[in-house]
């Protein structure tokens, strides 16, 4: 505002001049309350307010550094409930007559299980297994051929793109084509592993341990694999893998929303066959890992602290793959990260898994203790390159193992307290490594384990082959299940639910008194719309917070995906439907709140509830796509605030469509936030007629009253006038009008006590069919009615003029006070007898004395005499003449009704009918309700596309 001219309404100032009104902007804002007003001019006023904003910036900082320490142990142990419990299942049934074989119905077994249930592998093998990967990073490389504009500015968009450009010399000359370089992670590996043994994979670093762990359990997606990877002799597919394999991470990854007992019971819904009885099986794995105490115990978030203890997570990622009842067991590092006894307590219950489900487990692990290496029965010990330096038992106490080690080296065996796991590994390190992988390759133990491989791919046909039914859950019965588990979670999850709920109802709230109780006029208009915008923005908030969880999630859908728990299609089909029952709440709580506070129209409530519905699962599946697209948190949130930014600004609220430049109309149109906004101000604004109050808008005229004080509308002296179509503006009857109006309220009440009424309108028509009314008001009223120039020649309007003076009681007597300061004369010309004008008078003279004085007095003789009769008068005159609508009374007293429509008009959002000369605003329903469905639509399906490359993996 400061040093800016704001153009208003024509108006009438204390001389009866009427005129285009103007606003200073800098006297404006001193009219004001502005804070800190008096201190200085607006500039240093502007200095102030930055600075201060920086200081509330910086002293909100620390403010929140510090009661983030001093509350650290309160938050976590209060807000996150670290030992958070559920309601006790009544299936957990811990009695031992449930374990074993009870888990499987009455009736014969393998009737009833798949038919791999039924089938226990006796042996695991590999044969001559090689794993490489290309190390070839060429292709990478910008290279031209030539001399050209390419090669010019070729090495800068490398560089920009993150490759590396050709040295000048190398670009001299012709690419080599050269074929691929591969590196051998695992090198012609051999070995053999028996059905209820706990093998250990251990190796120096980087020998390959994990990358074997995965090859085998078909989880290596890239890279060439070479040899053979048998299960009894029969080619161990990919399909057989997915069906006899348990495969545990080293990292683990939960819902943090869950218990113990849920998250089991879901994988063996998911996963278990339905002719199963399926709570004795969950009930087994529980007590075979020891995780009674925590069975009703919510998981927790490790990051943050809480929940379940570190060794028990690991039991529970274990007991995740030991429910569906696998025959061979993968375990990554499953004592990464745990102490002594806490990693006794893992390898423990991972001991009697084996024994008592007769598993072929296979375990990588980082130097364990003896205690823990000795619950092993044999060792896959990987030498660097990838080659086997044994593989076999350990024998009593591990004898065998410090026997064949300590032949290798030729010196005596370690002592009887040195943990043999260590020995093993120190032979390696201190330079046998060379030694020892060519060293077993020719001893009579792999001689021996080749042979019984051999005899296994010779014997195939005696051994059953593992038949693989592709059966499953029923879609619909998927779908239930992940709707019921992602409806839990989000119930429990603080920052989804909670803080979207609390937001909305104290935000909504806040609103709610901001624009408490609108009124029916202009400006409530203008708040109505600005109170459904923000409420618009309050949703952006929760928005921003579902990126989180949903991208934390991201680790458990991929390994439940990968592992064939449920397809990802239904894991987004069931986010998507846990998510409205959520949408819904929220839309209650915000209209409950927001609707009868700011009131809002009656009658409009069915349309604002679905509108707002489909705003609150619309934006927060903007926020969910952003999540689901990006590759991080930060990424999401970053996209979702500019997106958000963008949108507000062109919603067409802040800037209307017809304000905007031709370049960002696109964007206009593609608003999501723009039809949410227009539906909902066109629900409450169409149809509706709010009031300008004219009275209010017009500034006094000093000096003269019009009517009394306590007339309310008129009080300070004020008037408009304007008529259909245009604005007083140059010399139309409007503008003549004003003028007109201005005279009568300068002249004051009227004098004339007998009614001249139609005489009256007579004069007015004439003086505004010859343009009387127009600067200097005064001085053409006299000329176009008593006197029109020096030659005395009769006015234009004299005849109308002398039948309103022949009406007036004494006739030209009446009038001939006005005319007090001159002297009588009779002019004969015109037959008109003023004899009261001195006979050397002229018109310039007259002019230049008392023309505003004569004219307000010749005004206030012929207006009727009452309070407020001669505007009265004038009014109904303009109306029945031109059917002017102006300055009446009524309009000052309650203002203009104009329809909301025509508000909605200015933002684009309505239109004009030429035929019935009406705004009608017909799109909320078909334009605005269709397209934030057809966004919500699009929205939901790139979801469900994103969800299928999410790839979430430590390889």
């Amino acid at each position: 505002f400061d040093g800016t001219t704001f153009f208003g309404l024509v108006i009438i100032d204390e001389n009866g001049t009427s005129n285009v009104g103007t606003v200073d902007g800098t006297k404006y804002l001193e009219s004001m309350s502005i804070p800190r007003k008096q201190w200085g001019t607006n500039t240093q006023v502007k200095i102030f307010d930055v600075l201060m904003i920086f200081m509330f910036a910086l002293i909100l900082d620390m403010i929140g550094v510090y009661f983030c320490e001093v509350t650290r142990s309160w938050y976590y142990n209060q807000i996150r409930r670290p030992k958070a419990m559920v309601k006790k299942s009544d299936n957990l049934d811990s009695s031992s007559d449930r374990i074993g074989n009870s888990m499987i119905l009455d009736g014969d077994a393998e009737a009833q299980l798949p038919e791999h249930y039924g089938f226990q592998p006796q042996a695991l093998s590999v044969k001559d297994l090689t794993y490489s990967v290309n190390t070839d990073n060429s292709k990478s490389c910008w290279k031209p051929r030539r001399f050209t504009i390419s090669s010019m500015i070729g090495p800068l968009l490398a560089k920009i793109a993150g490759k590396k450009s050709m040295s000048p010399e190398a670009m001299e000359e012709e690419p080599d084509e050269t074929p691929s370089n591969k590196l051998k992670l695992l090198n012609n590996v051999t070995a053999r592993f028996k059905r209820g043994h706990m093998t250990a994979l251990m190796g120096q670093s980087g020998a390959g341990k994990t990358t074997l762990l995965d090859v085998i359990a078909g989880y290596k997606t890239g890279g060439e694999i070479q040899g053979n990877i048998l299960i009894d002799g029969h080619n161990f597919t990919d399909s057989m893998k997915k069906a006899i394999n348990g495969y545990a991470e080293q990292l683990d990854i939960l819902n943090p929303y869950m218990s113990v007992l849920e998250t089991i019971e879901f994988t063996a819904n998911c996963r278990l066959p339905d002719n199963v009885d399926k709570h004795a099986i969950v009930n087994q794995v529980i007590e075979l890992m020891g995780l009674q105490e925590y069975s009703n115990m919510i998981i927790g978030r490790e990051k943050e602290g809480e929940g379940l203890p570190k060794h028990a997570r690991k039991r529970v990622t274990i007991a995740n793959q030991l429910v569906v009842q696998p025959k061979v067991l993968f375990l990554d590092e499953p004592t990464s990260g745990l102490g002594v006894n806490a990693a006794a307590l893992v390898m423990g219950a991972v001991r009697r898994s084996t024994d008592a489900l007769g598993l072929i487990t296979l375990v990588t692990i980082h130097q364990p203790s003896r205690k823990m290496f000795e619950l092993f029965d044999d060792l896959l010990l990987l030498a660097k390159g990838g080659k086997v330096a044994y593989c076999g038992e350990l024998g009593p106490q591990s004898k065998t193992l410090v026997d064949y080690f300590t032949s290798l080296t030729g010196e005596e065996g370690p002592p009887i307290f040195v943990n043999p796991a260590d020995f093993v590994l120190g032979v390696l390190d201190d330079g046998s490594a060379g030694d020892a992988a060519p060293t077993f390759k020719l001893s009579n133990m792999s001689e021996k384990m080749i042979s019984l491989i051999d005899e296994d791919m010779r014997n195939v046909s005696e051994h059953p082959t593992i038949l693989i039914k592709h059966g499953g859950l029923t879609f619909f019965r998927e779908f239930r299940l992940l709707f019921c588990r992602q409806f839990l979670v989000q119930w429990r999850n603080p920052s989804y639910s909670l803080m979207r709920m609390s937001v909305s109802a104290g935000a909504t709230f806040l609103l709610g008194l901001l624009f408490f109780d609108i009124k029916k006029n202009v400006q409530g208009a203008v708040f109505s719309i600005a109170a459904i915008f923000f409420m618009t923005f309050v949703l952006v908030i929760p928005m921003q917070a579902a990126v989180i969880p949903l991208i934390e999630d991201r680790a458990v859908l991929y390994r439940e995906a990968v592992s064939g728990t449920y397809s990802r299609l239904t894991y987004g089909l069931g986010q998507l439907f846990a998510d409205i029952p959520f949408h819904f709440l929220n839309t209650v709580i915000m209209y409950a709140i927001m609707y009868h506070l700011v009131g809002f129209r009656a009658g409009g409530q069915g349309y604002f509830i679905f509108m707002l519905f489909l705003a609150n699962w619309s934006v927060m599946s903007l926020g969910q796509m952003f999540a689901l697209l990006t590759p991080n948190e930060e990424t999401a949130n970053g996209l979702a605030g500019l997106s958000v930014i963008l949108s507000v600004c062109l919603m067409g609220f802040l800037i209307s469509s017809s304000a905007m430049p031709d370049g960002w109309l696109w964007a206009y149109h593609a608003n999501l936030f723009r039809y949410i906004l227009q539906g909902l101000v066109t629900n409450e604004i169409s149809g509706q007629f709010y009031n300008v109050d004219v009275g209010a808008l017009i500034p006094p005229i000093n000096n003269r009253t019009v009517l009394d004080s306590s007339e309310p509308s008129l009080a300070g002296n004020k008037a408009i006038a304007f008529m259909p179509g245009s604005i007083p503006e140059g010399d139309n009857y409007a503008a003549q009008g004003t003028r007109f109006l201005g005279l009568a309220l300068r002249a004051g009440e009227g004098e004339n006590t007998i009614d001249s009424h139609d005489d009256l309108i007579g004069l007015i028509d004439c003086m505004f069919q010859n343009t009387c009314m127009v600067e200097p008001i005064s001085t053409n009223f006299i000329k176009c009615n008593v006197l029109d120039d020096d030659s005395m020649v009769s006015p234009v309007c004299a005849d109308q003029f002398d039948s309103v003076v022949r009406h007036l009681d004494n006739g030209i007597d009446h009038i001939s006070g006005c005319f007090s300061n001159v002297t009588s004369v009779e002019f004969a010309s015109d037959g008109r007898d003023f004899d009261f004008l001195p006979s050397n008078f002229t018109l310039n003279e007259f002019i230049a004395s008392e023309h505003d004085a004569i004219a307000s007095c010749l005004t206030r003789k012929i207006l009727p005499q009452g309070h407020g009769s001669g505007l009265t008068s004038i009014f109904d005159a303009m109306n029945k003449l031109r059917s002017i609508v102006a300055w009446i009374q009524d309009i000052m007293e309650n203002g203009i009704d104009i329809p909301g429509d025509a508000i909605l008009f200015y933002f684009g959002w309505s239109e004009f009918d030429t035929g019935s000369k009406t705004f009608n605003a017909p799109w909320k329903w078909y334009y605005c309700v269709f397209t934030v469905s057809m966004f919500l639509v699009g929205m939901e399906t790139i979801k469900l596309v994103a969800i299928n490359f999410i790839v979430w993996t430590k390889r």
